[in-house]
Parts: structure tokens; C-alpha cells; sequence
């Protein structure tokens, strides 16, 4: 069941220079009416509202939840690009993320959840030239702010 008093909002821009597709996953809470940003084209902004739920065994609410857009580099190599996060009433909040190959390493839920719980409220990923960012305001009515992209060249 959803309640009122928790949610995240999510923003997530894609400056990867390609199309990409997305599925999601719920951990706790579900999405508002408009759902989530299943498609984001080169250059667009989607955002979602993830409405927290009281688990099954009780308080404390939570909104957590994931979503992993597949793209094609060059139409041939395919990426990954996952978006965790964690908002727990009265807890710090968390975010994980990650930028992979999933023919060498393919979504696990289970490990993503894991790899959320020990995060902070910040996160960070590259692989291939690619780059995931990824953060989440406090409280327990958050913005969830993600920049997919090519990988930013280094200063030296």
C-alpha cells in the first residue's frame, strides 16, 4: 500500500548520445500514475515519482527501487546503466549505481539491493568510456538526480 508521507523523486538525464530503454525493479513502494521514464531519447530528462510503502512486516516505510537502461554503443556494444536507490522514513538515504557490460556481468537484483544498503548518498561509476552519476537529497521527500553519459575526459 502507498502512503503519502515518503516518496523520491527522480530525475535522470541521458547524455550518453544514444537511445535508451529501461526496466525497473521494486524493492518497497511502487510508481506514481505517470510511472517511469521507460524510453529516454539522446539529450532528454525523465523524471518519476516512487511513492514509499510499509513493508509487510511492518514500519518503517520505504521507497526503494532500481532502474537499469540498456543502450548500444556504435549499434554493437551493449551497456548498461543502473540507477538504485533507497529512501528509508527517518534514515539516511542512499543511492547506488553502476555502468557495466551485462554480457559480462548480467542485472542481479539481490546484489544490487546488497551493494545499495552499503552505499551512501552519492555514487559514481565508469566503464568503456562510459560515466553513471548518481545522488539523493535528505529527508523523507528527496530528489534522486542521475547524469548518464560518456565518460568525462581527465585533467591532467
Amino acid at each position: 500500500m502507498a502512503i503519502e508521507n515518503l516518496f523520491t523523486l527522480g530525475k535522470i538525464y541521458n547524455a550518453t548520445g544514444i537511445k535508451l530503454s529501461g526496466r525497473h525493479h521494486d524493492w518497497y513502494g511502487a510508481y506514481g500514475s505517470q510511472g517511469y521514464p521507460a524510453q529516454l531519447d539522446r539529450g532528454q530528462k525523465g523524471w518519476f515519482i516512487h511513492l514509499g510503502s510499509v513493508p509487510v512486516a511492518g514500519p518503517p516505510a520505504r521507497s526503494s527501487g532500481a532502474i537499469v537502461y540498456r543502450g548500444h554503443i556504435n549499434d554493437e556494444i551493449e551497456f548498461d546503466w543502473i540507477v538504485a536507490w533507497d529512501n528509508q522514513i527517518n534514515s539516511p538515504n542512499k543511492v547506488y549505481t553502476s555502468v557495466r557490460a551485462p554480457v559480462l556481468k548480467p542485472v542481479d537484483w539481490n546484489e544490487i539491493q546488497q551493494e545499495l544498503i552499503n552505499s551512501k548518498n552519492e555514487s559514481t561509476s565508469s566503464d568503456g568510456g562510459l560515466l553513471a552519476h548518481v545522488s539523493i537529497g535528505d529527508g523523507n521527500f528527496p530528489v534522486l538526480r542521475a547524469v548518464l553519459s560518456p565518460q568525462a575526459p581527465s585533467r591532467n
